[in-house]
């Protein structure tokens, strides 16, 4: 949260503790959306996704649990501020929540100048920390953790600084890292708010006390590249966070920036903004110029949204922005402080909502949350780019021009040519596919778009869609086509008879999908379970390359069980055929010497029931070349 809380200090929290109690803020707390009861594990990026480890979307909307990042420097604190039980937790999520954003302190967590206060321990105040995160997972909530209050040197970390310090911020996040790293389902946010006005310093760090390129920061400081770094050092493939300038409001220079990173280092990385009426950037205008960009390459989250008047005017102008771009966002705080200095959701820990709280509660509850598994979750392609396409052919492009013909859509997926072009989406477990389409009434005769379905994007079966015209200027035709059990790839194709490649028009696709439950991943981490022999001829591989520029691109591998019993374990081998080198992957633990790739499973996704499938992806360096492996093995057997 931006404002005062940034500077309170731990005097005024001694001295007038009443009143600092009502301007400390609650750190956000994001949520993976989702419509039924499974926490979503595996979390990773895909362009400008986070997807789980069966790849569904996840669009978080949360809340931020304030507390511990202030109530263990204290006397006569603990770790959290107010309860932290299952009762707790319950009422939070009854909120249609599923993330929570936890603060951190970061001598509280190392143990150093004196912290935690009152002979508290920083072992008790790391499992307590440990506790929480179990206990949220278990209420199938992921958790954002964040560094929110530190200090240089031998000063106490009783407030929030300007970038993280390079004398403890590494140490903290190597060891929260180190914690955290085998539960997927938690996110690192590695400084809530940046304020310093270097973007230099914000990537790069300095070596000492208002030191080049941090002038404005007096004490040395480690840079995200530093931090990202140490986190990546561990092993540790956790989503990270990285806020903006400006108190995470200033991300106009975020994408510059990250991409000037290591391909090594870019990858699992999430823009966080946070947004409240005293930021400069609040407008959609500022909104469309400055965060949408980041989404093409990057996911965003809204870590902290919120507003001072103890209405929710502010925030229900700007949440549909949010939705619209398929960007999740947190509600600032779950605390009882006062509504208009923190400001609070609730007014006591049963729940009540502040006036503020409502407006929030209440659009949380009108949200379809699809993105984390479960029956009649949903996930919306508004077709703004090419970020939710599974694969798609080459004479494609988006039409923005004349959205008064299209009920106002401002973006839909048309051709540049009268061929017969074709994109594919890809979720799992999919139910229901819904395309919202426009067709000239000028050009009479023109056919219906064509529907394949998948279960591997390896064998396509054409499939009937019922076909509603609902009218308008340009004519709306919405199909719905019920796809087979087992289907997890659709493809539609462009009618070949119409006389313009600007007819007809796809706007929107929606897709209903079920998912098995997932088991929370605990810590420490459930051993990867005995690899079972796969027999000849009993899987199946498809590889496709589902996205490509200028030196890279992403791989898609689809495994399937062709046998009859489940297959516990794999290890997937293949040979690239040319100079292909894997940067990074998800779903999987990929080792690569020369050509020879080896993928193993995580813990979340070792078992393939006889009949299903699982797929991994990468992405990886390439020369002017890229042909596709031509053999792979399951666990020492070929697969066809």
């Amino acid at each position: 949260m931006t404002r005062n809380r940034r500077i309170f200090s731990f005097a005024c929290v001694l001295v007038l503790a009443a009143l600092c109690l009502g301007a400390f803020s609650l750190s956000t707390f994001s949520r993976t959306v989702k419509a039924s009861g499974s926490l979503p594990t595996g979390l990773h990026v895909v362009s400008g996704q986070i997807q789980d480890g069966s790849g569904h979307v996840i669009v978080p909307h949360g809340v931020d649990r304030s507390g511990s990042q202030y109530q263990c420097v204290k006397s006569g604190g603990s770790t959290f501020d107010g309860p932290n039980d299952q009762t707790s937790v319950s009422i939070m999520t009854s909120w249609n929540t599923n993330i929570v954003r936890v603060p951190l302190n970061e001598d509280c967590w190392l143990g150093i100048n004196g912290e935690p206060a009152d002979g508290d321990s920083s072992a008790k105040y790391q499992q307590d920390i440990i506790n929480y995160v179990n206990l949220l997972n278990q209420n199938n909530q992921i958790v954002i953790l964040e560094l929110h209050w530190n200090a240089p040197g031998g000063q106490q970390a009783q407030g929030q600084q300007p970038m993280p310090d390079a004398d403890h911020a590494p140490a903290f996040w190597t060891s929260v890292a180190n914690t955290f790293k085998n539960n997927s389902s938690v996110m690192f946010d590695l400084y809530n708010e940046p304020y310093t006005n270097s973007w230099s310093c914000w990537l790069n760090g300095s070596s000492g006390a208002n030191s080049s390129p941090c002038n404005d920061t007096a004490f040395a400081v480690a840079g995200m590249k530093t931090l990202i770094s140490t986190v990546r050092n561990t092993g540790s493939t956790n989503v990270i966070l990285l806020g903006g300038l400006q108190y995470a409001n200033d991300v106009s220079g975020w994408l510059n920036q990250v991409q000037q990173l290591p391909s090594n280092l870019q990858s699992n990385l999430v823009a966080s903004f946070h947004i409240y009426p005293n930021n400069a950037c609040i407008s959609t205008s500022c909104l469309d110029s400055n965060v949408a960009p980041i989404q093409s390459k990057f996911p965003v989250i809204a870590g902290e949204i919120g507003e001072y008047d103890c209405a929710s005017g502010f925030i229900n102008g700007i949440m549909p922005w949010f939705d619209s771009h398929n960007i999740g966002y947190l509600g600032w705080a779950w605390n009882t402080n006062s509504c208009t200095g923190t400001p609070a959701l609730i007014s006591d820990f049963n729940g009540t909502p502040t006036a503020y709280g409502q407006g929030f509660k209440a659009h949380l509850a009108t949200l379809n949350n699809g993105g984390g598994g479960g029956g009649g979750s949903t996930v919306t392609d508004p077709l703004n780019d090419y970020s939710k396409i599974f694969v798609h052919s080459s004479n494609l492009t988006f039409d923005n021009t004349n959205t008064t013909y299209f009920n106002n859509d401002s973006s839909r997926l048309t051709r540049s040519a009268t061929s017969a072009e074709w994109a594919v989406w890809k979720q799992s477990g999919m139910t229901q596919f819904v395309a919202d389409t426009y067709y000239w009434p000028g050009q009479t005769g023109v056919s219906d778009f064509q529907f394949y379905t998948s279960p591997d994007n390896s064998t396509y079966t054409q499939a009937s869609a019922q076909s509603n015209n609902m009218g308008g200027n340009w004519t709306h035709i919405q199909y719905t086509l019920n796809v087979p059990a087992g289907t997890n790839y659709v493809k539609m194709v462009f009618p070949t008879n119409a006389t313009n490649a600007w007819d007809p028009q796809i706007a929107q696709v929606t897709m209903t999908y079920t998912a098995s439950s997932s088991t929370p991943t605990p810590t420490p981490p459930t051993p990867t379970p005995t690899s079972t022999p796969v027999s000849g001829g009993s899987c199946k591989v498809v590889y496709s390359i589902t996205n490509q520029w200028s030196g890279g691109f992403n791989g898609d591998i689809v495994i399937t069980n062709t046998g009859s019993t489940a297959i516990n374990g794999r290890t997937l081998k293949w040979t690239f055929a040319n100079d292909q080198q894997i940067t990074n992957g998800w779903n999987g633990t990929f080792t690569q010497q020369g050509k020879a790739v080896t993928a193993t499973n995580v813990s979340y996704n070792g078992t393939i029931a006889a009949g299903g499938n699982t797929d991994i992806g990468f992405s990886a360096n390439v020369g002017a070349t890229n042909n596709n492996p031509t053999s792979f093995t399951l666990n020492g057997a070929s697969c066809s």
